[in-house]
């Protein structure tokens, strides 16, 4: 996970820096650690930024009280209106289509996602 992200940011150079993780609450403790050990074309000075880390509404409620505060959208500014379930929810759309998918293979899988 650590590797993708940084991947993905170290294409911009942002102020802000919204996560939106399931598990934001524990991945954000040790980020900077392992950012360390990623190569150094990945790091940057996140210091200088602001970095904000939230759990999507739908598994907050699977949190203790308190970091169903700290990690929740609806008290931070400058993040909309969001759950930021959407994504889920268009994968799950394709859930049924694992099963026949395995069978089949990797040049015949383009006609069934149509």
């Amino acid at each position: 996970m650590d590797y993708i992200v940084f991947s993905a940011i170290s294409h911009f150079e942002l102020h802000m820096y919204n996560f939106s993780y399931d598990i934001a609450c524990q991945w954000h403790k040790k980020l900077w650690n392992h950012m360390l050990n990623l190569p150094e074309h990945l790091q940057f000075n996140h210091t200088d930024k602001i970095v904000r880390f939230f759990v999507p509404k739908f598994h907050l409620k699977a949190h203790v009280q308190t970091y169903q505060t700290w990690f929740s959208f609806n008290f931070t500014r400058w993040v909309g209106c969001t759950d930021r379930e959407a994504p889920e929810r268009g994968w799950a759309n394709f859930n049924h289509m694992a099963s026949s998918m395995k069978e089949i293979g990797p040049s015949r899988h383009l006609g069934p996602l149509r």
